[in-house]
């Protein structure tokens, strides 16, 4: 509890009146669902900041040739720039992370510039997934994984006895030679080489009868020639097809440790459409630049993580632990590409999963130990009981030290007799607020639960016979609840922030996911950090590329009149009603009004003399 960081007693709150008196106003960050919430007294919701709203950008595929100040002064066009990092990459290529003073001015660099042709390569200049951080993910949903068998060399060699090609067979079976993983087994039949025949597939096309020798002294051998390619002429095939699609940056082809060495390119394309082309064009088809084998191509989305080498030091090893090892097919993958020797070169890690749901999953895990969203303030005060998942409460450093030492001064007396501001009683347990109404523990643990009920934020003193209006502070609040219900009453106020501010803000369109996001004016397709679904600008739907937006249908405004639907006169909520009394009290923004002149009543006093006097009575 926060008492216990205060050097106050241990007298027990039942035998103690608790005076609080923190020295409010003042206002605690709190990060719910990768927002970042300012709360005041009795829980209102003074700033929402959610998590789209990133003033970063990250500018990827810069020429290595191209220094800071010419990345600076294309971008500062849009807005104030607090800092810029450059970092080398591998492939001849620099990557930009540059962070503007608004919201405004990173959301504008991203839209004007991404796919843009820049220093003579095509630009592309995101935001990030989270608002701050280590890493700052960048989607990308347009890779392609290509996997094929290459036509490989088989063997036979013959043994005058079975002992010997047993041996040669067990010798040989998983090797990796070059790459080639083999399969060996004992063989009958044509050709037959000597009493007992050894048969050794996935050979490379430079096997020589040398590298056999290893695995015994054969007494023959004959290999048996397909028709091999190399890896540069399929490279060139596979080139041809998908540059004609769109542009595409190649990975270096590589030798997976599976029987039959199969190899794997990855093809990153600009946009998803050009990804799904390019499987249409290559799955599950032959091709005489591979030897008549299958291609396999599946489309693959990512996050990317562009980290400092330090950073990246940290965590090597914790990356193993994502992606289980397995052979043959895979839906998620993990690549790390950088130098580690060099101070100013970044370390960039994709994760890769076939389905979002493998995204998301790598996504989580990566983030849970790279410690992505814990802000770096220099005072926490925390609550007592396991600490919630996504929820952590910030006082500053200046609210610190005067709650603290508020609390010293404070003399904990033992009462008597105290009135409590909802039962009119003798207190019980009771707690003195610092407008110095007193109240009983459990009639304020109620008063809490009603207003969370009724999501009537913030959250009031009703003592003096319902006169006094202050709000209750978070600190008698944070003394008096435990950390879950606190981290409760936090979650329902942001909800009902939402909900009746629904010009502002929407809830992700993707089922379950309580992500928060603010309306934009721009044409934008933004991106929740949560669920990674992309999100139309303009109906705030799950983003339909190519398809026409439903944002100006009159479907509903049609409805609504069939129906004879209104709406809320304070929140403009859409509301149908059956039959029933005309006092209409909105379930968002819990204003009372009549619901045939739809006038309102603060606190619905006075409504029913109205609708009797004005209306005739008080049912439709």
């Amino acid at each position: 509890m926060i008492q216990s960081l205060f050097d106050s007693s241990e007298t027990k709150l039942q035998q103690t009146r608790i005076n609080l008196y923190p020295g409010e106003p003042f206002t605690v960050t709190a990060n719910v669902d990768n927002s970042e919430l300012k709360l005041a007294a009795g829980f209102e919701i003074c700033e929402v900041i959610s998590a789209s709203q990133s003033r970063w950008v990250i500018w990827d595929n810069i020429p290595s040739s191209i220094a800071s100040g010419k990345i600076r002064g294309i971008l500062q066009d849009f807005g104030d720039i607090c800092s810029l990092d450059r970092f080398e990459k591998p492939n001849k290529s620099a990557l930009a992370r540059a962070q503007f003073r608004s919201f405004d001015s990173a959301m504008g660099a991203a839209a004007a510039l991404d796919g843009e042709i820049l220093f003579g390569r095509r630009a592309t200049v995101r935001l990030p997934l989270h608002r701050s951080g280590d890493g700052l993910g960048v989607w990308e949903d347009a890779n392609v994984c290509l996997e094929w068998v290459p036509p490989t060399i088989t063997a036979f060699s013959g043994y005058p006895a079975d002992v010997p090609a047993k041996r040669a067979a067990e010798a040989a079976h998983g090797v990796n030679i070059r790459g080639f993983v083999l399969s060996a087994a004992l063989y009958e039949g044509v050709p037959s080489l000597d009493t007992y025949t050894v048969r050794i597939g996935g050979l490379p096309p430079n096997v020589t009868q040398k590298d056999l020798t290893t695995f015994g002294n054969p007494g023959s051998v004959m290999f048996q020639d397909t028709k091999c390619v190399s890896l540069d002429r399929s490279m060139a095939g596979i080139r041809n097809i998908l540059t004609a699609i769109g542009d595409v940056i190649f990975s270096k082809p590589r030798l997976s440790t599976c029987f039959g060495g199969l190899v794997r390119v990855w093809a990153k394309f600009d946009v998803g459409r050009h990804a799904d082309q390019a499987c249409l064009a290559l799955h599950n088809r032959s091709f005489g630049f591979i030897g008549q084998r299958r291609m396999n191509a599946r489309r693959f989305r990512s996050v990317v993580y562009t980290l400092p080498s330090s950073t990246y030091n940290q965590i090597e090893n914790d990356l193993l632990r994502l992606v289980p090892e397995r052979r043959g097919h895979q839906t998620t993958y993990i690549s790390v590409s950088g130098s580690l020797g060099r101070s100013n070169c970044a370390i960039v890690i994709n994760l890769l999963g076939e389905r979002m749901e493998d995204v998301r999953r790598l996504k989580v895990s990566f983030e849970d130990f790279l410690g992505d969203n814990q802000a770096k303030v220099p005072s926490r005060i925390g609550i007592s009981g396991p600490p919630p998942r996504n929820y952590v409460l910030y006082f500053p450093d200046e609210v610190v030290q005067e709650m603290a030492s508020t609390a010293r001064k404070q003399s904990i007396a033992q009462i008597s007799q105290y009135h409590c501001s909802i039962c009119l009683g003798v207190a019980t347990a009771p707690i003195s607020l610092d407008c110095g109404h007193s109240w009983c523990r459990s009639c304020l643990h109620r008063h809490f639960d009603s207003s969370a009920d009724l999501r009537i934020f913030p959250v009031l003193c009703h003592g003096n016979e319902g006169a006094c209006r202050k709000p209750i502070s978070l600190l008698a609040s944070c003394e008096l609840l435990s950390s879950h219900r606190f981290d409760a009453l936090v979650r329902t106020s942001f909800s009902a922030h939402i909900q009746f501010n629904d010009k502002d803000f929407f809830v992700c369109p993707t089922t379950d996911c309580p992500q928060a996001h603010r309306k934009i004016s721009s044409n934008y397709v933004a991106q929740c950090p949560n669920c990674l679904v992309h999100i139309c600008p303009q109906c705030r739907q799950a983003y339909h590329d190519n398809v026409g937006c439903m944002a100006d249908d009159e479907t509903f405004q049609d409805w609504a009149e069939l129906n004879l639907a209104k709406n809320c006169p304070a929140c403009n909520a859409p509301i149908q009603r059956g039959e029933g009394c005309n006092h209409i009290t909105c379930f968002w923004c819990r204003t009372h009004f009549c619901w045939e002149c739809l006038k309102t009543f603060p606190r619905g006093e006075g409504i029913y003399d109205h609708m009797r006097t004005e209306h005739g009575g008080i049912y439709r």
